[in-house]
């Protein structure tokens, strides 16, 4: 990008919000992410993120969950170490 502007959340610090531009200084993409506390975790998560590119008129959307019957599933447990790192991603992959 030319040029980006984030637009940060005060009380989380989290960029919630941007703005990027090419090398002409026009405005390109966009983006937002809404964040989320979860209690249970005490920590936050990552919420919609929506990605807009205006040239190409395209967007992009994700963890758009109103439409489960269940929300997010935090420290459900049943992991364990063993199911990270190289190994596990290999095994992953098959």
């Amino acid at each position: 990008y030319g040029k980006r502007t984030m637009y940060i959340d005060e009380d989380s610090w989290f960029p919630v919000m941007g703005d990027n531009y090419d090398n002409r200084g026009e405005l390109w993409r966009t983006s937002m992410v809404n964040y989320f506390y979860a209690p249970e975790t005490q920590t936050w998560q990552a919420g919609v993120g929506l990605y807009h590119d205006l040239n190409a008129g395209s967007y992009l959307a994700f963890n758009l969950i109103n439409e489960q019957r269940n929300g997010y599933v935090l420290n459900k447990g049943g992991l364990a170490p063993g199911d990270f790192g190289p190994e596990a991603a290999r095994r992953a992959g098959k």
